[in-house]
């Protein structure tokens, strides 16, 4: 899979899915350097951020969600896990008729 960096609506988002949380301090300061592959989920735009090449590299936990809606109205579930170094692991969008999703969710 081909590596990029964070488009900056995607950091908008994420930045947003970790106010208030206690691994904020940690991972904010990573968001504009960190690498992702897009993953195999038909359009709904699901990332997978570069991390250790550890092979003790595994999903960890999710750290915040947030359910928010495409430009078509239809719910969308996003969210944030680490890994189990503490690491940005995974940002998973589900978008509940598992369509392509138009544009990113905005969050208060």
């Amino acid at each position: 899979m081909e590596k990029r960096q964070l488009k900056p609506e995607e950091i908008k988002l994420i930045e947003k899915l970790l106010h208030d949380k206690p691994e904020a301090k940690k991972l904010l300061p990573q968001l504009r350097t960190v690498q992702v592959e897009e993953l195999p989920d038909g359009g709904m735009g699901s990332l997978r951020f570069a991390g250790s090449n550890s092979p003790e590299r595994r999903l960890g936990k999710e750290i915040a969600a947030q359910i928010g809606h495409d430009v078509d109205k239809v719910p969308i579930t996003v969210s944030l896990r680490i890994d189990n170094f503490g690491d940005l692991y995974e940002l998973d969008f589900w978008k509940v008729n598992f369509s392509p999703i138009r544009q990113l969710p905005e969050f208060k």
